[in-house]
């Protein structure tokens, strides 16, 4: 008896599918993200409803990352060229 109740009552986990990595692809790897932002996605990615594989999901946060530390040496770089002239 509890067990149904349980079953019924509880949300299930769905599995992800294409579209929804398509989803996830797009704002980590193509949305410029703060790092904030891209840590809020990872968390929402591994709490949601929809049961993702972590390891895609780290990956493409780990490449987010990896822009955004590049973005932020060219501009570091371009403020230095700019008080050099």
């Amino acid at each position: 008896m509890i067990r149904a109740f349980k079953e019924d009552t509880l949300s299930k986990k769905k599995v992800a599918t294409k579209e929804n990595y398509d989803m996830m692809y797009h704002i980590f790897v193509n949305c410029k993200l703060t790092a904030t932002k891209a840590a809020d996605y990872r968390y929402k990615c591994s709490r949601n409803d929809i049961e993702y594989d972590m390891n895609i999901i780290d990956h493409w946060y780990n490449e987010s990352l990896q822009v955004l530390k590049r973005r932020k040496e060219i501009k570091r770089q371009s403020r230095r060229d700019k008080h050099r002239t």
